[in-house]
């Protein structure tokens, strides 16, 4: 009777009553009634959202072998939702349940052991569990495995595998699954090059709303391949996926403003999308973000804001952004002057060939600033910049030295 209320199958749909008969059926010990009751009071239907009760019915049920709720009880445990957060118990759940065959609770401990961050991450048995769910045939185990063989996690790497189980996946519209089968045929990795299809996969991810299909999307009709160039259309792609707050397409489309590509040039409006880039943790956003308020052009000039932005670029690996903050830190720029400081990212930089910072790093090594004094590897340094075309560096490699 409850459930009839809940759905509103053969009566009006009443939530309340819903509440009343999950209770009187709960109360004399049927488990699925039991679970019903536990995700009413989870989701506030029917009756006042309350976590604690909800974990307590989805316990009772759980105990009783109902494996619907062990996976409910389980993300309970894994959340810390009405329970007090413990990790060995929702595996314990998630396994009872995986273990009668219930295929969201398979999927959900290849994820745990897929993605997590309790030293627990194991991707073989990831790979075990999606791999069971996935021949069964759920979708987001399916992409699951794909996404193993695709990586080489828990098995070995294999892009027929991997093409194999997207398609799967795709086929039942997961718009994840669709856009790593895109990429395959769009690089012709496992399968044969066919950027058409690649094409068709994108856009049946990206009407879902699926951001990285609307960015690769964008990306193809800015470049014309396997499509007819249309770079306004590329801005529309992007568009939607950088409104969506993906931050690579916030990037693409700060560069189309930047260099008025498909809109109107508008240096403004592209500063405002490289900055959503910056703060969703995008290097080359942050990178550029620090040239905009170190040059002063578009926004007001503002090396500490500079320093900061090279900086996490730089955290992040990005050679001209170490060679940026390396400059702060030199020239005393937004920052505190420290040739310690500059010689380090110098060096960070200089590793990645960066010739600027080669030559920074050789002056710093000749002149013994922030870092031992060591002639030879100045002239290494120098050398190496020279070799690159630095002639800075050739010169104090031949006046200097």
């Amino acid at each position: 009777m409850g459930l009839h209320y809940y759905t509103g199958d053969g009566t009006t749909k009443d939530l309340t009553q819903a509440v009343f008969w999950y209770k009187k059926a709960a109360d004399l010990g049927v488990a699925s009634a039991q679970n019903n009751l536990g995700w009413c009071y989870k989701n506030g239907e029917g009756v006042a959202k309350n976590p604690v009760r909800s974990a307590r019915w989805f316990k009772k049920s759980a105990n009783q072998g109902f494996a619907i709720a062990q996976n409910n009880l389980a993300w309970r445990y894994k959340l810390g939702d009405g329970v007090e957060k413990d990790i060995e118990q929702a595996v314990y759940w998630f396994t009872e349940a995986a273990d009668q065959g219930y295929l969201p609770a398979q999927f959900n401990l290849g994820l745990h052991y897929y993605n997590s961050e309790d030293n627990q991450q194991d991707y073989k048995k990831a790979a075990y569990w999606y791999k069971k769910a996935a021949e069964k045939g759920y979708r987001t185990a399916q992409h699951g495995i794909a996404l193993c063989y695709h990586k080489g996690h828990g098995v070995e790497k294999d892009h027929a595998q991997a093409i194999e189980w997207f398609a799967k996946a795709a086929e039942q519209g997961d718009p994840s699954a669709q856009t790593y089968l895109g990429w395959h045929y769009e690089n012709g990795s496992g399968v044969e090059k066919n950027i058409e299809h690649a094409v068709e996969l994108y856009q049946k991810s990206a009407d879902q709303g699926y951001t990285p299909a609307q960015r690769a999307l964008g990306l193809l009709y800015f470049s014309g391949r396997g499509v007819e160039k249309d770079v306004s259309l590329a801005v529309e792609w992007f568009r939607k996926a950088a409104e969506a707050g993906y931050c690579l397409a916030q990037s693409n489309l700060a560069w189309r403003y930047e260099n008025g590509e498909g809109v109107k040039k508008d240096s403004f409006k592209a500063f405002e999308w490289f900055k959503k880039a910056a703060e969703a943790g995008l290097a080359s956003a942050q990178n550029k973000l620090g040239f905009y308020y170190y040059t002063g052009n578009t926004v007001k000039k503002d090396l500490p804001k500079a320093a900061y932005w090279f900086e996490q670029a730089a955290e992040q690996g990005v050679a001209v952004a170490q060679r940026a903050v390396g400059l702060c830190y030199h020239k005393g720029e937004g920052v505190e002057k420290d040739h310690e400081e500059a010689a380090y990212w110098f060096a960070k930089a200089a590793d990645q060939d960066d010739m600027i910072a080669q030559t920074y790093l050789g002056w710093h090594y000749e002149k013994g600033k922030g870092i031992r004094k060591d002639q030879e590897l100045a002239a290494f340094w120098y050398t190496k910049a020279s070799a690159m075309g630095c002639k800075t560096a050739k010169s104090r490699l031949n006046n200097a030295l």
